[in-house]
């Protein structure tokens, strides 16, 4: 056995304490002694920084012989009911002292970590005071934030009712009570509460009492740097995730928000999008219900969620419904009450609908896609005009294609019909103005992993110029970008007999050779999927009942396939 003196530093409270032990020989080899120069050494570090970390030395020994002497106060209960330390004598001089610094600090022991200070601690922390580096309510900072007091584990209520006792001066009263109860319940920390109590007005007058500066707290953690955003990130966790946040994910998202790095929806998305919502797996009734709850924070009513459900099995991907939620005025609205700005870009849905529903939509809306008799008429006679059905973005919904008489020779012209929202809308060319088809084939481009349409065009001016384009077609949202491809013309407009030939790629002109091989290299690189389409020629749908139109429709909805 050895008896030994040792420095320990404790929770960044106390400076060097000094603590007597006897050792059995296996620890004697286990803690280095330090000198009492070091020990000086020590407290003076100590308090010129007041923030040292605990460090715990603990003590194992396999004997009954161990014996550890400190000036620590044992609390033996369990429970989260906290009772204030008795003030022994020493206590009661403290505060009857000349030295108030002093009697403040000793105070905050009692208080918040409801033991009597070690002298080098008060020491320490009274240094700090008197020297100027920190004030009151970063003192106190230190006391709260200890390591000490986590462990304690104290209850929400015995928590408070701690702050109100040191920071007050008082006990806590019943409705002040249950309003920084709720304040916590709101996903604000304990550090959030704390500086509301460090920063009062009641504080102040405490610090005056022992001729302390009040001054303010630092929180450094992003979940204390702004009430509104903490509190939309926990109730992300709770409505989507249906728990507590955990620190780590709590400060990462706060972050995002208060850098500017995501807005409200990309927050929210990033809840409703993750493994853990997805591993879930909820119903289409609850992911809906889920929506309204999270995003519109109230339940659903009846008919707006079998209107959404009924999108969802349309075939409808839940993103896109959360889309319909996160971009309306409603989520905006409940974004901009946590203080978060609710201006952002939408993102484009155009929603799918059931077959019947979508086939009615084209009923109801005839008047706005039907030909009349002088757009059907064709001089020309080479295109029937009529009406097909073409999935032109793949989305699994066809859009419906008006082929109305040409103009002239080889001129087919077509009007698109996109069904969206219960609505019959245009579909309009980026690239000329108007559309056209003339031999639209569905390819697959293995090469970049994508379908594309490709339509091959014949135009003649009578027997004088002759030509052929081979042109993309590329549905997005409401409208059709074309990209040509190819273009070879012959023309004789001196009526010599002697034609001209020209060849592009794209609008590079170019030779035969180049012409043909990047022709052939093109095609050679795609698989033609035998895309197939149903036709009602104007003729015939002029003399159909309504009855017998819808039929038509519904028929030419099954007709439209390809080889996936």
């Amino acid at each position: 056995m050895k008896k030994i003196r040792y420095a320990l530093l404790t929770g960044g409270l106390s400076a060097a304490m000094v603590i007597t032990a006897v050792l059995p020989a296996c620890a004697e080899e286990t803690m280095v002694p330090l000198p009492e120069t070091e020990i000086a050494e020590s407290e003076q570090q100590f308090a010129e920084t007041a923030v040292e970390e605990i460090v715990e030395t603990l003590i194992e020994t396999e004997s009954n012989n161990e014996i550890v002497e400190t000036e620590v106060i044992e609390d033996s209960s369990e429970t989260e009911t906290e009772s204030v330390v008795e003030e022994t004598e020493e206590t009661k001089a403290l505060e009857e002292s000349q030295d108030p610094v002093e009697a403040f600090v000793a105070r905050l022991y009692k208080v918040i970590l409801n033991r009597n200070p070690d002298p080098s601690g008060l020491k320490a922390w009274t240094n700090v005071l008197k020297s100027g580096k920190e004030q009151g309510a970063k003192v106190a900072q230190g006391f709260v934030d200890s390591d000490e007091l986590k462990n304690r584990n104290l209850s929400d209520d015995a928590y408070i009712r701690a702050l109100y006792k040191a920071f007050f001066d008082r006990e806590a009263d019943e409705s002040g009570l249950a309003a920084w109860k709720k304040v916590l319940d709101s996903g604000l920390s304990r550090m959030h509460v704390f500086r509301g109590f460090a920063e009062s007005d009641e504080f102040t007058q405490v610090c005056s009492r022992y001729g302390i500066v009040r001054g303010f707290a630092d929180l450094k953690a992003p979940m204390d740097q702004n009430e509104g955003i903490t509190k939309f990130i926990y109730r992300c966790y709770v409505e989507f995730l249906g728990r507590k946040p955990d620190a780590d994910g709590l400060n990462s998202w706060a972050s995002q928000l208060l850098n500017g790095q995501n807005n409200a929806k990309e927050v929210a998305y990033g809840f409703v999008m993750s493994n853990e919502f997805q591993g879930k797996k909820l119903s289409d009734s609850d992911y809906v219900q889920t929506m309204y709850q999270g995003l519109f924070d109230r339940n659903a009513d009846g008919e707006g969620l079998a209107a959404w459900v009924a999108k969802l099995e349309a075939g409808n991907s839940r993103e896109s419904i959360f889309y319909g939620f996160a971009d309306s005025q409603e989520f905006r609205k409940l974004a901009s009450s946590f203080g978060l700005n609710g201006d952002w870009t939408g993102t484009p849905v155009i929603y799918k609908m059931d077959k019947e529903a979508f086939i009615q939509c084209l009923m109801d809306n005839r008047s706005t896609w039907e030909m009349s008799k002088s757009e059907a008429t064709n001089y020309s006679g080479y295109f029937d005009p009529g009406y097909s059905m073409v999935d032109m973005d793949l989305d699994g919904q066809p859009e419906l294609i008006v082929a109305p008489a040409g103009g002239s020779m080889h001129n087919a012209p077509v009007m698109i019909y996109r069904v969206q929202d219960n609505k019959v809308v245009p579909i309009k060319n980026t690239s000329s103005g108007g559309n056209e088809m003339q031999d639209l084939a569905l390819y697959y481009n293995s090469a970049e992993n994508r379908y594309v349409y490709v339509d091959k065009r014949l135009h003649r001016s009578g027997v004088y110029a002759l030509y052929e384009s081979v042109c993309e077609m590329n549905c997005s949202g409401n409208v059709v970008n074309e990209e040509g491809k190819f273009e070879y013309a012959k023309e004789d407009f001196g009526r010599t007999g002697n034609y001209t030939y020209s060849y592009y790629i794209g609008t590079q002109k170019v030779s035969q050779s180049q012409y043909d091989n990047a022709y052939n290299s093109y095609f050679s690189g795609m698989r033609n999927t035998n895309m197939k389409r149903g036709f009602v020629p104007y003729k015939t749908w002029k003399n159909y009942s309504v009855s017998s139109k819808k039929t038509a429709l519904s028929k030419l909805y099954d007709e439209f396939s390809y080889q996936k």
